[in-house]
C-alpha cells in the first residue's frame, strides 16, 4: 500500500510592529525564504517552509499590525491573509513590555478560532525595566500555550518548538459579554418592533443597561475596558537597583566591564616585566 504524505499545513506569524517576528520566522524556516508583494499592494510578505511532526508547513510572516480592524494598508494585508489563508497554527509574537497592545490583539485573534500560541518576546528588556508579567495566568485565561523568549539570543526558542504540538483554539474572554449585550439589544429591538411607545422603549433600554443598539454591540469599547482591567492584574513593575542579577543585559555589561578591566591589568603587569609600552608608562 502506497503511503500518501499529509497535505502541507500553514503556520502564520502575527504581531505588533517591531516585536521580533522576523527573528522567530528565521528560526522556524532557516535561511531559504521568499519575499514578495501581497497581490495588489506594495506590502511585502515573507514565506518560508519548515517540517514539524512529520508534516511540511508553509510559514507566513505577516506585516506588523496593531488591530484586525485595519487602519493602514499593512494591517489590511494581515487581516486579509488571516481570513483568506486560515492557519493551522497561529503564532502571535508580542513585546512583553507592552501588555496592553498585546492583549488587544490577542483578544481579536481569539475570535478567529484557530489553534494558537502566544510568544512573549523581549523578556530581557522587561527584566531590565523591572516588568513582570504573569504568563501562566494569561495562558489560563486564553487556554493556549504562552512562551517567554529573548529571540535574538535564542532564549525560549526550544520551548516554542515544543509548544507547536500544544497549540490550542483560544478561549474568547469577551464572548460572554458580547452574547449578553446582543441578547439585551435583541429584547429592546423586539420591543421597539412591537409598536411600543418611544418612552417605553427608552425605559426598557435604560433598565437593561442598553443606551442604544450600536452601543450594545460596541465590542471594541468593551475590549478596551477588559484589556485595561487585565493589565492591572497581570503586569507589575518593581523598582530596580543599579544592578539586577536577574537582568541578562545588565549581567552581560557587568562581565564585559570586568573582562576589559582584567585585560588592562594583565597587559600592564606583563608589560612592566618586559618593558612594553603601557597606559601607565605613557602617563
Amino acid at each position: 500500500m502506497e503511503n500518501q504524505s499529509s497535505p502541507r499545513g500553514r503556520i502564520t506569524l502575527v504581531g505588533n510592529p517591531n516585536v521580533g517576528k522576523s527573528v522567530i520566522f528565521g528560526y522556524l524556516t532557516g535561511r531559504y525564504t521568499i519575499v514578495s508583494n501581497y497581490p495588489g499592494t506594495t506590502v511585502e510578505v515573507a514565506r518560508g517552509e519548515m517540517r514539524f511532526g512529520g508534516r511540511d508547513f508553509e510559514v507566513v510572516d505577516t506585516p506588523g499590525t496593531n488591530s484586525l480592524d485595519p487602519q493602514s494598508e499593512d494591517e489590511r494585508v494581515t487581516r486579509d491573509i488571516l481570513l483568506s489563508e486560515p492557519p493551522d497554527i497561529l503564532i502571535q509574537v508580542a513585546d512583553v513590555k507592552n501588555l496592553r497592545r498585546t492583549l488587544l490583539l490577542t483578544s481579536q485573534l481569539a475570535e478567529l478560532g484557530r489553534p494558537m500560541i502566544l510568544v512573549l518576546n523581549l523578556m530581557d528588556e522587561a527584566r531590565q525595566r523591572g516588568i513582570t508579567v504573569d504568563s501562566a495566568a494569561i495562558a489560563e485565561i486564553f487556554g493556549i500555550p504562552v512562551v517567554e523568549t529573548v529571540a535574538p539570543y535564542g532564549e525560549g526558542l526550544n520551548d516554542l518548538s515544543k509548544a507547536l504540538g500544544r497549540a490550542a483554539v483560544p478561549n474568547d474572554p469577551l464572548a460572554d459579554q458580547l452574547r449578553m449585550s446582543v441578547s439585551r439589544a435583541a429584547d429592546v429591538a423586539a420591543l421597539a418592533a412591537s409598536g411600543a411607545t418611544a418612552m417605553r422603549v427608552h425605559q426598557s433600554a435604560t433598565l437593561v443597561g442598553v443606551s442604544g443598539l450600536g452601543d450594545a454591540v460596541d465590542l471594541e469599547h468593551r475590549r478596551s475596558q477588559w484589556v485595561d482591567e487585565s493589565v492591572e492584574t497581570l503586569k507589575t513593575i518593581r523598582e530596580r537597583t543599579v544592578f539586577d542579577a536577574s537582568d541578562t543585559t545588565s549581567t552581560r555589561i557587568l562581565f564585559g566591564l570586568l573582562a576589559v578591566g582584567l585585560g588592562l591589568l594583565v597587559h600592564t603587569e606583563v608589560g612592566s616585566l618586559f618593558g612594553w609600552t603601557t597606559l601607565y608608562s605613557l602617563a
